[in-house]
């Protein structure tokens, strides 16, 4: 029924922009399953809302919000990332030097391997790192006490940062 409300009317308008916050507001607070989402259809129509370059930019933000939301539960991912359960493993620099290209000089490549020449540079592209497997720590910490040195530079740096959060609140000294 709420997609009914939302979906784009026959003359292809959208409805009204009170329609569209109330029931955006009203899907955030539904509890919605993965199973709800995929027999009611309203999924395609919130994705609408957040692709279409007509809707409002408030409505748009929910409906991103709303995406957001839904497709972890449809991935059944948390969006806590401590939660998140990564595959440790130790790290070995022979693997990692077995499995690494090796290179080879241009004359041994054969023109069908390698491609037809470019005879342009290519735009680098940025790369989101996203790792399947976290490397295990090396670095050995141990918990102990920190000798008086150590309190005595903490306490200053601490006043240190104090003073510059508050403010200066030394009074002047006239000379």
């Amino acid at each position: 029924m709420v997609r009914l409300w939302l979906e784009p009317l026959p003359d292809r308008s959208l409805p009204s922009l009170d329609i569209q916050n109330e029931m955006l507001e009203v899907l955030d607070k539904l509890p919605i399953s993965g199973d709800h989402l995929r027999e009611s259809g309203v999924g395609r129509i919130v994705y609408f809302y957040q692709k279409s370059p007509r809707v409002d930019p408030r409505v748009k933000r929910r409906a991103e919000q709303l995406v957001a939301k839904w497709s972890r539960l449809v991935i059944k991912r948390s969006a806590n990332y401590r939660e998140r359960m990564h595959e440790r493993r130790e790290y070995s620099r022979e693997e990692m030097l077995s499995r690494r290209k090796k290179y080879r000089p241009e004359e041994s490549r054969d023109e069908s391997e390698s491609g037809p020449r470019r005879m342009h540079v290519s735009i680098p592209q940025a790369v989101a790192p996203d790792y399947d497997i976290v490397p295990q720590s090396t670095v050995k910490t141990t918990r102990s006490k920190p000798n008086k040195d150590q309190a005595s530079s903490l306490k200053r740096l601490n006043n240190t940062m104090r003073s510059l959060k508050g403010g200066n609140r030394r009074p002047k000294k006239d000379a």
